[in-house]
C-alpha cells in the first residue's frame, strides 16, 4: 500500500500544475487587449502620479531629434497616439509601416518615443526605413541615458515594449496597448480617440 500513494499524489501534482499554468495563460490572453489601467507609479518621484485609462495625460517634455524642446501639452486640437518603442525590439519594428501609414493620413497625430538609445542610433534606423513620424527622445544631458524617456514609460505602467498610448482631442487617455499592434487592434482604438 504504501508504494502506491507516492504513485497516486505525483500524477495528481502533475495534473494540478498543468491545470494552474494553463489558467494563468488564458488569463493572459484574455486580457491582452483589454483596455490597461495603471495603478504604478514611479519610483524616483514620489509626486508623478500614476496614468490610468479614462484619466487626463500629464503634460510631459522630452526632446525632438534635434534636440529641441517637446511638451505633450503643445499637441493641440488632434487625437494623439504615443509609440513607445527602440531600434533592438522587433514587435516595435514590425507595427512601424502601420504606424507610418497612420501619420500619413493625418487625423492622428503619431509621436514615438525612443527608449533611451544614442540619437545616432534612433535617425539611422529612421532614415533606412523611411520613418517620418516624430520621434522624441531624452532631452541632451539626461543622466544617465534613457531615464527620462524611462521613468514616462514606467508611469504608464510599462513593463515591455512597444506599449501604444491612444489620446483623444481633449487629452483623455481612452486605451493603451501593450505588446505589437496589428491592423484590427489599431483601427478599434483609433476610433475610439477619433470619435470623441
Amino acid at each position: 500500500m504504501r508504494d502506491s500513494a507516492p504513485r497516486i499524489r505525483l500524477p495528481i501534482l502533475i495534473v494540478g500544475l498543468v491545470a494552474g499554468l494553463a489558467g494563468l495563460g488564458l488569463g493572459f490572453l484574455a486580457s491582452r487587449d483589454a483596455p490597461l489601467s495603471v495603478p504604478l507609479e514611479s519610483r524616483e518621484d514620489p509626486t508623478m502620479r500614476a496614468v490610468e485609462v479614462g484619466g487626463t495625460m500629464p503634460d510631459f517634455h522630452l526632446a525632438d531629434l534635434d534636440g529641441r524642446p517637446t511638451r505633450f501639452s503643445e499637441i493641440d486640437g488632434k487625437p494623439v497616439l504615443v509609440n513607445f518603442w527602440a531600434t533592438w525590439c522587433p514587435p516595435c519594428l514590425r507595427e512601424m509601416p502601420l504606424l507610418q501609414a497612420l501619420h500619413e493620413r493625418g487625423e492622428v497625430a503619431v509621436i514615438g518615443i525612443d527608449a533611451g538609445e544614442p540619437l545616432n542610433v534612433v535617425t539611422a534606423y529612421l532614415e533606412s526605413r523611411g520613418i517620418d513620424y516624430p520621434v522624441w527622445i531624452d532631452p541632451p544631458g539626461t543622466v544617465p541615458p534613457g531615464q527620462a524617456s524611462m521613468d514616462l514609460f514606467r508611469r504608464f505602467g510599462g513593463i515591455g515594449l512597444p506599449l501604444t498610448l491612444f489620446v483623444d482631442r481633449q487629452g483623455i487617455l481612452r486605451a493603451a496597448h501593450s505588446g505589437e499592434l496589428d491592423e484590427a487592434t489599431l483601427a478599434r482604438n483609433v476610433a475610439l480617440i477619433v470619435t470623441h
